[in-house]
């Protein structure tokens, strides 16, 4: 799982500390994940637990892995049962749209 700062700096300690407890409106979150190798059981509730909404993004470590095995883990994150509403389309493509509104809207289209 790869993790992308927002900004280029951050504190581990003092106000704006977020160690140890959940995102709040005061202390922003900073970090972006990726779905790369996530989509275990254990893995996959763990990191939506843990990253702030609209902060996953998929991943695939293509192509450093064999393609066989992002397939599997696409069909992990796919077949997800616990998926709310536009949860997985905003994984897939609605959460890097937001960071990078420049991609919104550039959907490769068959033909």
């Amino acid at each position: 799982m790869g993790a992308t700062s927002e900004t280029r700096s951050s504190s581990r300690s003092g106000p704006s500390s977020t160690r140890g407890r959940r995102w709040s409106s005061s202390t922003p979150p900073r970090f972006y994940f990726d779905t790369a190798f996530c989509a275990g059981p254990a893995s996959l509730p763990s990191l939506l637990a843990f990253a702030a909404p609209g902060h996953v993004l998929y991943g695939s470590d293509f192509p450093m892995v064999p393609e066989e095995w992002c397939g599997g883990f696409d069909e992990g994150l796919d077949g997800y049962p616990h998926w709310t509403d536009g949860q997985l389309h905003a994984i897939h493509r609605g959460n890097a749209e937001r960071l990078f509104p420049r991609l919104a809207g550039t959907a490769s289209r068959p033909g």
